[in-house]
């Protein structure tokens, strides 16, 4: 009964052991590696949308303490307006702002929607 009871406080100490060694190495093992994101827009980088934009990419960077940076292409440089579904499919942007009511046949739902929109006048 003794000898279990030994072995039980020795495998506890040992087990404490390895979790205050390995809780300082923890960050040094875990480096997470920045990732880099292409967005494309039609916009240019002044005006509302673009400062919209920004605001957003630098939120990002903030919440995720600089791991995830975004890259702007600015006013088509990327993709031209009516490409960026295909640009973003492909690969070649990470991600796209752009007007959904240009593309249709992909946002059927927002489509319907915003014609609602403009037969009632609009949001004021």
């Amino acid at each position: 009964m003794e000898r279990k009871g030994y072995l039980i406080k020795g495998i506890m100490v040992t087990f404490l052991v390895l979790f205050l060694v390995g809780l300082p190495l923890q960050n040094s093992w875990g480096k997470e590696k920045e990732i880099k994101l292409n967005l494309a827009t039609f916009t240019p980088p002044t005006g509302t949308i673009g400062e919209a934009i920004k605001w957003y990419a630098d939120e990002v960077g903030k919440h995720t303490d600089q791991r995830v940076k975004i890259k702007v292409f600015w006013a088509q440089s990327l993709a031209k307006q009516m490409e960026l579904p295909h640009a973003c499919r492909t690969g070649t942007a990470d991600m796209v702002a752009m007007v959904p009511a240009y593309h249709p046949e992909l946002f059927q739902s927002f489509a319907a929607s915003s014609e609602t929109l403009l037969l009632w006048g609009g949001v004021r």
